[in-house]
């Protein structure tokens, strides 16, 4: 089997959150109670970092939609959005969620690397947790840059390759991330600050050092102290930038 073809089979068996004991997938109480879980226990910095209110009225591209969270919260706050993912049970799982909050299926199949849209056609590029995971994070940048519009805003968010979880848990216990996922990589700031350069960047952090619903040890770790660790050791690295007009 191809490294394509384990991540399709990969991420069509164990969809982020599939098996999270919140309830019966497929069904509202499950989709209401992951998406409390992603923004009060997993990520609670994302509506901080991704800032949904900003989508309204916007033309707003989703790169990998998952379960659908994030594509339900963009269309909340009045987004015009396209959501994509290379899994077609994501987009199958996404598209009956928004049907039963009474939103409109707006998810479809199609690959980071090869965007099928024209140059210039979004307001706002977004990928949270997503890009480390095509095998070609460069390409997948350069093509969110082909598709945004001049002045147009990226947010993304990747692992970080000094944080402590990396450290840990990939090169000295050699675990894997994300269920086993075939392709994940991990990137020094440095090396994701050169990949951003056609961006102009105005914000970078790093965070997520160690939370207590991933390891025992972060519940005796006060969230200030946290956090505080999480801007150099952090287990991921959020940006955001702006695609610069092009000279006259």
């Amino acid at each position: 089997m191809t490294m394509s073809n384990r991540t399709a089979a990969h991420w069509e068996a164990y969809p982020c959150g599939i098996h999270l004991p919140v309830g019966k997938p497929g069904t509202r109480e499950f989709y209401t109670n992951l998406r409390r879980f992603k923004y009060e226990v997993d990520y609670p910095e994302i509506l901080r970092m991704a800032r949904f209110e900003e989508g309204r009225g916007r033309k707003v591209l989703e790169v990998g939609c998952g379960l659908g969270s994030d594509t339900q919260t963009w269309l909340e706050h009045g987004a015009d959005l396209t959501s994509i993912d290379f899994a077609e049970r994501a987009v199958e799982e996404t598209n009956n969620r928004l049907r039963l909050f009474g939103l409109p299926p707006v998810a479809r199949r199609a690959s980071a690397l090869d965007l099928p849209f024209p140059d210039a056609s979004f307001d706002i590029y977004y990928a949270w947790g997503v890009l480390m995971h095509t095998g070609d994070t460069e390409r997948a940048l350069a093509e969110a840059h082909r598709v945004l519009r001049p002045g147009g805003t990226l947010i993304v968010m990747l692992y970080n390759k000094n944080s402590l979880s990396y450290r840990l848990h990939v090169q000295l216990l050699g675990r894997s991330y994300d269920d086993g996922a075939p392709i994940t990589e991990f990137y020094t700031n440095g090396e994701l600050r050169r990949m951003l350069r056609a961006f102009s960047i105005s914000e970078f952090e790093n965070y997520y050092f160690m939370r207590p619903n991933i390891s025992r040890i972060g519940r005796y770790i006060p969230p200030p102290v946290e956090r505080l660790l999480g801007r150099s050791w952090g287990a991921c690295t959020y940006a955001r930038g702006v695609k610069e007009p092009s000279p006259a």
